[in-house]
């Protein structure tokens, strides 16, 4: 980050496209934590899947969480790995887009997605330029875990 910003100044929007690997910690981390899991909607036309018959008005639930967490699709689904959208392997996840849904996709896809991915891209370099992150322990603890459920 340094030698793309320098030093004396903040991220700005220009500097994302120069930024892979910032760009790479954002896609990874709405992989794996989606902003919205489920998505609904509603089939205005009768049609076929996977064998079935689907009547119309019928409203269909997918479990984006699911699919990006699917080992059908994901190399070791449950692993942070930047990798995943760094060089060659980056260029091919951007060829299937249908398992990475973090903001869905195709013309019923978030129209401020863009705008989100400048937003998350900024916000986190910023916070990597102005916080010296120390790690008191040898290891976090990264386990999920469920809080405040009864």
């Amino acid at each position: 980050m340094n030698s793309v910003v320098g030093k004396s100044r903040l991220i700005q929007e220009t500097n994302l496209p120069n930024l892979p690997y910032l760009q790479a910690v954002v896609k990874e981390g709405l992989r794996m934590y989606p902003p919205v899991p489920l998505f609904g909607r509603r089939l205005q036309e009768g049609c076929k899947m996977g064998g079935s018959y689907v009547a119309e008005k019928t409203t269909l639930v997918v479990n984006g969480y699911a699919i990006m967490r699917d080992s059908n699709y994901w190399e070791d689904p449950d692993e942070f790995k930047l990798e995943r959208f760094l060089g060659e392997q980056g260029d091919e996840i951007r060829e299937q887009v249908l398992k990475y849904l973090s903001f869905w996709s195709g013309r019923r896809g978030c129209p401020g997605s863009n705008l989100a991915y400048i937003f998350l891209g900024t916000s986190i370099g910023m916070m990597i330029q102005c916080f010296d992150w120390r790690i008191e322990e040898v290891k976090v603890n990264l386990e999920e875990i469920l809080s405040g459920w009864s």
